[in-house]
């Protein structure tokens, strides 16, 4: 009994090891973090049961390493050009009361009063940019019907695993284990991760206002090199640059004035470069047709779209939207 304790205990250690290296892998491997998470979530219940913990226990150091791994997530969809960044931030927020209010009450019902839309939302996110079909996932009415889905799916999941406490342990053990009724592991991991998770928010926040910052004062201290050519409310633009590119350029999108200075688009996309006359003048040209969700039915305001490439002087293109069009 407690060698086969010791053993689990192990792999405890080790699961709760490899749940927070997986948070920062987001950036290098989304997929493979997600499923990694998911592996590893699925199976460190019967784990830390078998480690002797009491099932009051490992649910509070589950919640804490699920929002670490959250707290990833939201960063990874600040920093990248993911559609709806306010939507998950809402869902997030969402969760995160309904986990505070687990951590001080331990009453399974909260987790199906606040479901856990956001990680589900994440995933469909992922399937969406995997088959590059974000523009037709993103879109309404479908989003709306995929977060109804979701929403309804989470519920059942919710309820399952937190009312009705339903053990599965028999299904691919063929053999059902149950949970102690206290805990009598001495190993205490919730010191170890708080630390870190407390390290994660910082980073995280670090990672949300940096990009900003950067994109806002390089924004200022650039020329004007390139022309919006067309602007779709539909989240279609197309520009002009005035010099030939690399085949791939970095293109961000943000408000222009001082208020509202977070980003709303960032992605590597392509270009087609071009020769063209002006008064009888060749000139090298690029051009490029950008598409994405965030571009949908714009506020009216003044944007900036910063273009970066290696090795190069950053361009900055100013415009105006008004009525959902360019103003000339």
């Amino acid at each position: 009994m407690q060698s086969n304790m010791s053993l689990f205990t192990q792999l405890t250690k080790t699961d709760v090891l490899l749940r927070l290296i997986t948070g920062p892998l987001i950036f290098i491997s989304p997929i493979i973090a997600t499923l990694c998470v998911f592996i590893l979530d699925g199976f460190d219940g019967e784990i830390l049961k078998r480690s002797g913990y009491a099932r009051h226990e490992y649910s509070t150091y589950d919640k804490v390493l699920d929002y670490w791994w959250y707290i990833w997530i939201l960063a990874y969809v600040f920093s990248t050009n993911a559609p709806y960044k306010y939507l998950f931030l809402a869902l997030f927020l969402y969760r995160t009361v309904g986990q505070l209010f687990y951590l001080f009450s331990h009453k399974g019902i909260l987790f199906f009063l606040f479901p856990n839309v956001f990680e589900s939302l994440f995933y469909y996110y992922l399937v969406a940019h995997l088959i590059n079909k974000e523009e037709l996932f993103f879109s309404q009415p479908m989003l709306t019907y995929a977060v109804v889905v979701l929403t309804v799916l989470k519920l059942l999941q919710e309820y399952i695993v937190h009312i009705r406490l339903m053990n599965f342990s028999g299904v691919y053990l063929k053999k059902t284990s149950y949970w102690p009724q206290k805990t009598i592991n001495p190993y205490k991991v919730f010191l170890l991760f708080s630390l870190v998770l407390a390290l994660g928010v910082t980073i995280n926040n670090l990672m949300l206002q940096k990009p900003t910052d950067s994109y806002v004062t390089k924004a200022r201290q650039q020329n004007t090199n390139g022309i919006i050519l067309t602007y779709s409310p539909s989240g279609t633009l197309s520009a002009m640059i005035y010099r030939h590119t690399k085949t791939k350029i970095q293109f961000t999108l943000f408000f222009a004035s001082a208020s509202e200075q977070r980003s709303r688009c960032n992605a590597s996309i392509n270009t087609l470069n071009a020769t063209t006359q002006e008064d009888g003048v060749s000139k090298q040209t690029s051009f490029f047709t950008y598409t994405d969700p965030c571009l949908t039915s714009l506020p009216d305001g003044t944007y900036k779209v910063l273009i970066q490439e290696p090795n190069q002087q950053d361009i900055v293109i100013e415009f105006e939207v008004v009525k959902n069009q360019i103003k000339k």
